[in-house]
């Protein structure tokens, strides 16, 4: 699979490529601007995204589903929350600044990432009206994998063990997750908030059987090989990384 070729993410790669400057990011420590209302949200994004509505709300992130009127299909569109404070600053221009360099370093991530299992990038959008920059990934029609495990035929229940067909499921999506994050560490990237959560069962390709897909690589981060199973970076006192209680 290739990588898309978009106006908004070849500017990026230019951009990316021609920048030696320490791309270190700054975290906010603490609180997170709310998601936009729908009432104010853009009528179409883009000239090509209609009809946002809000799907999902994490504490880094806003996720709105959109439809795609040039491939005339669902998308989902990632805007980062805005949150005041931390070392960049409490004004505008600060928050800006961390919120497009948060999902450019999420979008070179995943453009250097082409598994089944891990969630593609269709499309990077520097500059929306009242969102801010925006990445633009497929829609996953999916439930989140504890969820859907819990409810298979023959998952644990009142004290019984689970069945033989249902750790047959488990371990197979298992193994997809897996193979995603084996494609991860290939390229000296580590997921670093790998839950429930952001792991999504939906149909395969063609509607062929069930497909785990590993979401929100908002906090990935990129170590040499000599470090890659070692003890990760330590973050500032104030500095929290990850979906808190996964």
């Amino acid at each position: 699979m290739s990588a898309p070729d978009t106006p908004g993410i070849r500017t990026f790669l230019r951009g990316f490529l021609d920048d030696d400057e320490d791309r270190r990011l700054w975290i906010p420590a603490a609180g997170s601007a709310p998601a936009v209302e729908e009432d104010f949200l853009p009528a179409i994004v883009a000239d090509r995204y209609r009809d946002l509505t809000p799907i999902g709300a994490g504490g880094m992130a806003v996720v709105y589903r959109a439809t795609d009127t040039w491939e005339n299909r669902p998308v989902a569109l990632k805007a980062l929350r805005c949150a005041g404070g931390g070392e960049g600053g409490g004004d505008g221009g600060g928050r800006r600044a961390w919120a497009t360099n948060r999902l450019q370093a999420e979008l070179a991530a995943l453009l250097r990432i082409a598994h089944p299992h891990v969630v593609p990038v269709l499309d990077f959008l520097p500059e929306v009206e009242r969102l801010g920059p925006v990445l633009v990934m497929p829609f996953i029609d999916g439930v989140p994998i504890h969820r859907y495990c819990a409810a298979l035929p023959g998952a644990p229940r009142d004290g019984s063990g689970p069945r033989a067909a249902y750790l047959r499921e488990v371990c197979r999506l298992g193994v997809q997750i897996c193979s995603a994050l084996c494609a991860l560490h290939a390229r000296h990237l580590v997921h670093r908030d790998v839950s429930c959560g952001n792991i999504l069962v939906g149909a395969g390709a063609g509607g062929a059987g069930c497909h785990a897909t590993l979401m929100d690589l908002g906090i990935v981060a990129e170590l040499p090989a000599s470090h890659l199973w070692s003890s990760m970076r330590q973050t500032g006192k104030s500095e929290m990384f990850g979906t808190p209680g996964a």
